[in-house]
């Protein structure tokens, strides 16, 4: 800016200089009443007017320069603090100073792109790369504008350019690598990220984002290898110790997964971060049955997302594992509210509403899973367990028998529940015969052998009924008391 002030200043003092001097010229020939010799004057006189012409012309210019320094000036302490709209105003202010500067298009294109105005950065980039085709930060940046817009073949060819005129330089490789990842083209990726860390051994970006791409990979092991490394060359990113912390859940590390998501905690300085955090350590802590623990994460998740249907979830689904019926259902219902087509919730509301025996409604449940097209065979035995204790139509109850089993569930809970079925419409011949079925599949089921007991006394076979209930209360006393909610009584 000091260079520019005294620019200026010259080229004022230049044009006061002709004018004043021209005007002495021309004054003394007036006083000396000596116009016809003006003439001979006349090239001193041009050269001042051709100077001072110069000088109003530069003075102009550096007008222009000074507005356009200014505003670049703005636009880059802007970008620096990722206020990218102001950015935006003030390299818009630079273009119109000084249009069609690459730099100010530049930087204003990169602006917009981190905006998420990807149409309009892209009009910048295009410019860009007409001007400077030679340049490789052109193509880079053309090709982030196609990665945020999600055309990846297009970033990639972008970004292939990029490295084609500096293959030494770490950037491409890195932004294609993520183009790669995005596309699910995860060896291409490590491909390019070994190339970064070949070109950068200190790259903590690449590490992590290497080990990300492992991840993905389910190779859990090398992936936390390379968090590792990351995290010895940055231990300030929470993103690592948060990544490296799925990683460990995902090999049932669940006590070293807590102790990063802890870690990740303590150094995290944004909401969404924190509540992603606090999610991942209650399904780690669901793992080690700590359930208390689990809700308070749970709860904090929702302090910062108050709508967040996988923590309503998860606290609905801890809070049934606690036997708080009622606050589980309340959580549940919630969840049902933000996301009405989420299996999983449906199935815990179901077992819930069984719980408490509102049957009519949990069967409600079932048919609305049904008609949205769940073909998973479980949902059509729970139907058959909810439909039977409402009471319902048995015959309706084995046609949803029947389609669980073409859907590929097996014998076992086909013949289980076919047995329930039947025991609860009063057939009990038949319901033994299937619960006898379940038997020849798994002898070891406790729950069938103590509802063969109870047919049996049904039928009048007491002695028998008899020894096979006592037989599996005397191995497991839950069992009779499991079964009472149900309905089968002795």
């Amino acid at each position: 800016m000091t260079i520019l002030r005294w620019t200026t200043a010259a080229a004022i003092v230049a044009l006061v200089y002709c004018l004043w001097s021209g005007a002495l010229i021309v004054g003394s020939a007036f006083d000396a009443g000596r116009w016809h010799r003006l003439w001979i004057d006349f090239g001193s006189l041009l050269w001042r007017f051709i100077l001072a012409a110069f000088a109003f012309r530069a003075l102009l210019r550096m007008r222009r320069l000074n507005a356009y320094v200014a505003a670049t000036d703005r636009g880059a302490a802007a970008y620096r603090a990722k206020k990218y709209d102001r950015a935006v105003e003030a390299y818009d202010q630079a273009l119109g100073a000084w249009p069609n500067d690459y730099d100010a298009l530049y930087w204003r294109g990169w602006s917009l792109a981190h905006s998420g105005l990807f149409d309009r950065a892209l009009g910048d980039f295009d410019a860009i790369v007409r001007m400077k085709p030679r340049r490789a930060f052109a193509w880079l940046g053309r090709g982030f504008v196609f990665t945020g817009m999600g055309e990846y073949d297009k970033a990639i060819a972008d970004y292939d350019r990029a490295i084609k005129l500096k293959p030494r330089d770490t950037h491409g490789y890195d932004h294609r690598a993520y183009a790669w990842t995005q596309s699910g083209e995860l060896d291409r990726a490590i491909a390019d990220y070994d190339r970064v860390i070949a070109l950068d051994r200190n790259n903590a970006r690449a590490y992590r984002c290497r080990g990300y791409a492992r991840a993905e990979k389910r190779e859990f092991e090398r992936a936390i290898t390379d968090y590792d490394r990351a995290i010895a060359l940055d231990p300030t990113i929470p993103q690592l110790f948060y990544n490296r912390g799925v990683a460990w859940t995902e090999l049932g590390e669940h006590g070293r997964a807590i102790t990063d998501f802890d870690t990740a905690e303590g150094i995290c300085a944004d909401d969404e971060g924190a509540a992603a955090i606090a999610y991942e350590r209650g399904c780690a802590r669901i793992e080690l049955e700590q359930y208390d623990l689990a809700v308070r994460d749970f709860d904090r998740v929702l302090e910062f997302e108050p709508d967040s249907f996988k923590a309503l979830y998860g606290r609905a689904w801890v809070r049934e594992k606690q036997g708080d019926v009622e606050l589980a259902l309340t959580d549940v219902n919630a969840a049902i509210i933000k996301e009405p087509n989420h299996r999983n919730s449906r199935l815990l509301r179901i077992s819930l509403l069984g719980d408490r025996g509102e049957h009519a409604a949990a069967l409600a449940d079932c048919d609305a899973l049904v008609a949205l097209g769940s073909d998973d065979p479980a949902v059509y035995l729970r139907r058959a367990w909810e439909r039977a204790l409402a009471g319902g139509d048995a015959s309706a109850s084995l046609e949803d028998c029947v389609r669980a089993r073409e859907l590929g569930e097996d014998d076992h809970a086909v013949c289980r529940t076919r047995g329930f079925v039947q025991f609860h419409a009063g057939r009990f011949v038949e319901a033994l015969e299937n619960y006898d079925r379940a038997l020849v599949i798994d002898p070891a089921c406790a729950h069938c052998r103590y509802c063969v007991g109870v047919c049996k006394l049904r039928l009048g076979r007491v002695e028998e009924g008899r020894a096979d209930i006592a037989a599996v209360v005397a191995a497991d006393p839950t069992v009779a008391e499991t079964q009472a909610k149900y309905g089968v009584i002795p």
